[in-house]
């Protein structure tokens, strides 16, 4: 699989149909936009995002 972006990331997620649960009641509208979801999901965004500096990449991705 090639690298992908951290908005590619968000967008694959939030395009899943999923049935998620938070403390009894369901998360309605993107995943990515829930206080429960919101800040772990712009961490790993940001990691996705890393794979394309390129001083990094070599660490970032494998072949």
């Amino acid at each position: 699989m090639s690298i992908i972006t951290g908005s590619e990331y968000i967008d694959r997620i939030d395009l899943l149909e999923m049935d998620i649960w938070v403390d009894g009641h369901p998360v309605i509208g993107k995943v990515s936009e829930h206080p429960a979801f919101k800040g772990v999901m712009r961490s790993q965004a940001a990691l996705y995002d890393l794979q394309h500096d390129e001083s990094l990449q070599a660490i970032m991705t494998y072949s």
